[in-house]
């Protein structure tokens, strides 16, 4: 199935990779590379041009995000997000994190503040207002699954 497709793992944690690695060997992928940070990440792309790439957010010496970037910068992944699409990309990307950590602070401090002295017993637990505060992020949380659901549905019947 996956011969020829080449793919690269940056992950540091060595069992995640060793798992990727046999997950993608059981899927029939056998031209597989590991690498342990982002700057060694972005020069095996430079070398051996991968199809796919599965990298770790947080990885050391070059961030997965920014490991992303560079290599689109360079028109190494364009298979992956077209180039001239790469700056729309990443544009809404930086926009929905900032305005989830913007919601979620937001949101935190309000039910804080208008909860201030409130107790609540559920189930026999009683929550005070920062149990409420961190609380109302699981129902946020809760909601942009559903959405994200609705979303992926949707698109699946568009295609």
């Amino acid at each position: 199935m996956g011969n020829g497709i080449k793919i690269l793992i940056a992950n540091e944690n060595a069992e995640m990779r060793k798992n990727c690695r046999e997950a993608l060997s059981r899927a029939g992928y056998t031209s597989i590379d590991e690498v342990t940070n982002g700057a060694d990440a972005l020069q095996m792309i430079e070398r051996v041009h991968p199809d796919a790439v599965i990298a770790d957010v947080w990885l050391s010496r070059l961030d997965g995000i920014t490991l992303i970037r560079q290599a689109l910068s360079r028109s190494y992944l364009g298979k992956i997000i077209p180039a001239d699409r790469s700056g729309e990309f990443y544009g809404l990307m930086d926009i929905f994190g900032k305005g989830a950590s913007f919601v979620g602070m937001l949101l935190v401090s309000l039910v804080s503040q208008f909860a201030a002295g409130v107790t609540v017993d559920v189930f026999g637990i009683t929550l005070q207002n920062e149990n409420l505060a961190v609380g109302s992020l699981i129902i946020l949380f809760i909601i942009g699954f559903i959405l994200f659901c609705k979303a992926d549905k949707l698109n699946k019947e568009r295609i």
